[in-house]
């Protein structure tokens, strides 16, 4: 079928997203994620939870904390995932942080890091 379409329509139609296809002209890297919201768990669970927008071409995720107070930024948690969202427990009481996502493809590539980062503190 992507091959009859190939014949059909524009390298950079619209229309290639309605058969569930990449268009042949996106970039070998996935889109940059966005929307990303921060909840923090209840007082004293060091729990936080992130969420953000799927990302076209994306088959997972790079989330990272960094503390806000030290330059350059200090990687608090790192982690891949393959849903849109994460849970981070690791970051310890109080600590102001940043977190960014990068969206990642089976081909290799990653996306830059979602910008501006979003920001919390740990209950």
């Amino acid at each position: 079928m992507r091959d009859e379409l190939t014949q059909l329509i524009d390298p950079d139609d619209e229309r290639w997203y309605a058969f569930g296809f990449d268009k042949p002209s996106d970039p070998d890297t996935p889109a940059v994620p966005e929307h990303v919201v921060i909840t923090v768990g209840a007082p004293g669970s060091k729990m936080v939870f992130v969420d953000w927008d799927d990302a076209r071409s994306a088959t997972s995720y790079r989330v990272t904390a960094t503390d806000k107070a030290h330059d350059p930024p200090v990687v608090l948690d790192e982690k891949m995932v393959t849903e849109s969202e994460a849970a981070l427990t690791t970051i310890p009481l109080g600590t102001q942080f940043n977190v960014t996502i990068a969206s990642r493809n089976s081909k290799g590539g990653e996306s830059a890091s979602s910008d501006p980062p979003a920001s919390g503190t740990v209950p």
